[in-house]
Parts: C-alpha cells; structure tokens; sequence
C-alpha cells in the first residue's frame, strides 16, 4: 500500500530521470503494490512515469487521488518523444477501482496518444476536473478505456465511436460516477 496524504512540499514520487536515464538497470516495479491512495498533495505535478505504467504495476487493484490541486497527469510523459514501436495500449489488469476527485488541474490521465484498458473496473468516480481531456469509456465487454487524443470536438468524437466499437463514452470533462453491477449498463453524468 502506498498512502501518502498532507505532504504539501511533494513535487513528486519517481523521479522522470530515474526512470528513463540508465537503460542497463531494472525497468522500476512495484509487482506487489495493490492500494495507492494520494491526499492534499498540494504540489505534487504528476504521479508516475507512463514507462511504470508499462508492467510496472501488474497488482494495482485500487488508485484513489484526491485534493491534489496541481496534479496535471496522472501518468505523465513527453509524448512527442515516444518511439514508434513502444506500447500505446496500456492495461491495468486487476485495477477495480479508480477515483479521482477535487483535481482542478488535471488535463489528462496519460500523454496524448495512449489508451489504458481497466478490464475488471467495477467502480470508476471522476468528480472535480474540469479541466481533464482524457475520454472515459465502456465497452461492450464492460472494460473502461481511457483515451488521452488530440484535441478534437464533440462531434468528432461521437461520429468515431459509432463508427468503431460498442462504446459508451462519457463527455470530456463532465463527472462520472460509475459503480459497475451486474447486468447494469447504466451509468451516470454529474452536471
């Protein structure tokens, strides 16, 4: 469990060079990390790398994040730096729930261009982010996407998910309460 709450000098947890700068040590990995819970991390700007998102929490079951006011991305990375053949798709095989609450400065859950799939997501609350870009969607198979694009308009967006998947997509940027239940294809928008 990893439990963080009032470190208002916290900028951040890994730091970007840690990751990425010697490329001959172990990739970092929490393999038996299951609960992260951040709150009133007033100046943290981003959780953790997008290459820890790439096997480097094969465990997490549970992501809660709140009143973290300067939170910007959730996993963060240079998108314009991304090698052609690295993973865009990212899954987070066991995580169950994900909240995300009071973060008036998030744009997005990812780097533009990845798309995470939360196959076993039962309970997804995003509430107090205007800001965010990221789309939330569930598929027919009941797996939550989260899809970090371009800027693109409503419209555009609509036309592309009818036009490729049983998707239903959440509007970017409204508050989602989503608690999965069986044989429930409901869910619900917060103006």
């Amino acid at each position: 469990m990893l439990n963080i709450s009032d470190c208002e000098e916290l900028e951040q947890i890994i730091e970007k060079d840690q990751t990425s700068s010697q490329h001959h040590l172990q990739p970092i990995c929490f393999p038996n990390l299951k609960w992260i819970t951040i709150v009133n991390c007033k100046n943290l700007k981003c959780l953790f790398p997008i290459t820890l998102a790439h096997g480097g929490l094969p465990n997490l079951d549970e992501l809660y994040l709140k009143k973290v006011s300067k939170l910007e991305q959730v996993f963060e990375g240079d998108e314009g730096n991304v090698s052609k053949d690295e993973k865009k798709v990212i899954h987070l095989p066991h995580l169950r729930s994900l909240e995300i609450d009071e973060l008036p400065n998030l744009v997005s859950f990812s780097p533009v261009g990845y798309h995470f799939v939360f196959p076993f997501l039962t309970d997804l609350q995003v509430e107090g982010c205007p800001n965010i870009t990221t789309r939330f969607s569930v598929d027919s198979e009941k797996a939550v996407h989260a899809k970090t694009q371009a800027s693109q308009s409503v419209d555009e967006i609509i036309v592309e998910e009818s036009a490729t998947a049983q998707e239903t997509a959440w509007p970017i940027g409204s508050d989602i309460e989503w608690p999965q239940k069986e044989n429930d294809s409901d869910f619900s928008i917060e103006d």
